[in-house]
């Protein structure tokens, strides 16, 4: 199987360097293939240039924001992928820029080039390997199982539903006790002291463990990953002395230990988030300064009355009046 794998990578990186011969232009043929659908959709952007590179697009009823210089879209479609999405390259229309340009450089048939130049040597035949006088490895042998086949996986204890409802938890794994004898193993059915007709032994009578009270010093003092590794190990394996255990590396956080996840330093993406610039700092808008004309004609501005009432409101008080003048 291995061979096999060899063998398709092998032809895999051939056929990749004899396309890049017929590749033309800037940009790989489904990159290029992409961008052209990007532009197609553009025609339904509809921008505001608001200065510094930065506008403002507007498509199918959708608000976005698109920074040139930054290479950045509120969308987040051409930080992802690195070709400019559709509401970029209707700003570039605007500044007229060829979007194929703005393309990043992973794309470029330089770089594709580049990832396939390396070819994978054949191997000898089996026949003309070094003999190194080990051992025969064999795949261990085949033991046919009585029944059938299981066709359904094996399903958690918490997985598996009882009759009446609820979740069904067994008891694999606990040790059971005996009633009749309190000795661990057996129930009652199987007690051989049941069976044989003896009286049955004192039941038991469950100690509560007491913890001992901690210090105020022991408290504030909390245990390293290393001495919970040293107490756990001592527990499981009593035969060591204590010499021979401390003398055993111990892993802990302070080893300079890469985190999971982390990208080879060479990677495409590793390369593209480092080249990736900095967003743009958001300057706070402030207050407007107030006008010189309104500050020095506000001190002739004539005052306003306590009053509020309006034409209507007096009409309607007067009308009201007079009502009440009828009634008595």
């Amino acid at each position: 199987m291995i061979d096999r794998i060899k063998s398709q990578l092998s032809s895999r990186h051939y056929n990749k360097q004899q396309e890049a011969k017929k590749f033309n232009g800037r940009i790989c043929p489904k990159i290029k293939k992409r961008l052209l659908k990007h532009i197609e959709w553009s025609n339904s952007c509809y921008r505001t240039n608001a200065g510094e590179g930065i506008f403002q697009v507007s498509s199918h009823g959708r608000e976005y924001i698109v920074e040139l210089q930054f290479k950045a879209c509120t969308c987040r479609r051409w930080q992802l992928i690195g070709i400019p999405c559709p509401h970029s390259i209707a700003c570039y229309r605007d500044e007229l820029i060829d979007p194929e340009e703005m393309v990043h450089k992973c794309y470029d048939l330089c770089n594709f080039s580049k990832a396939y130049a390396y070819i994978i040597m054949p191997c000898k035949d089996r026949r003309g390997w070094q003999k190194m006088g080990g051992c025969v490895i064999k795949p261990p042998l085949y033991e046919k199982k009585l029944g059938r086949k299981a066709k359904n996986r094996r399903m958690q204890p918490e997985e598996v539903i009882a009759k009446k409802g609820g979740k069904k938890i067994t008891r694999h794994g606990t040790i059971i006790h005996c009633s009749h004898c309190n000795n661990p193993g057996h129930n009652k059915k199987g007690c051989s002291a049941f069976k044989q007709g003896l009286p049955a032994a004192k039941p038991m009578q469950k100690q509560m463990r007491k913890r001992p009270r901690a210090t105020f010093e022991e408290e504030e003092q909390e245990p390293t990953l290393s001495q919970v590794t040293f107490a756990t190990t001592q527990e499981q394996a009593p035969g060591p002395s204590m010499t021979q255990a401390s003398e055993e590396p111990v892993v802990t956080q302070e080893h300079d230990m890469p985190p999971i996840g982390a990208l080879h330093p060479h990677s495409m993406m590793e390369i593209m988030r480092n080249e990736a610039p900095k967003p743009r700092k958001r300057k706070v808008p402030t207050p407007l300064p107030e006008s010189s004309f309104l500050k020095e004609a506000r001190a002739a501005m004539p005052s306003v009355g306590s009053s509020t009432a309006t034409r209507l409101g007096n009409l309607a008080a007067r009308v009201e009046v007079m009502r009440e003048a009828k009634q008595q």
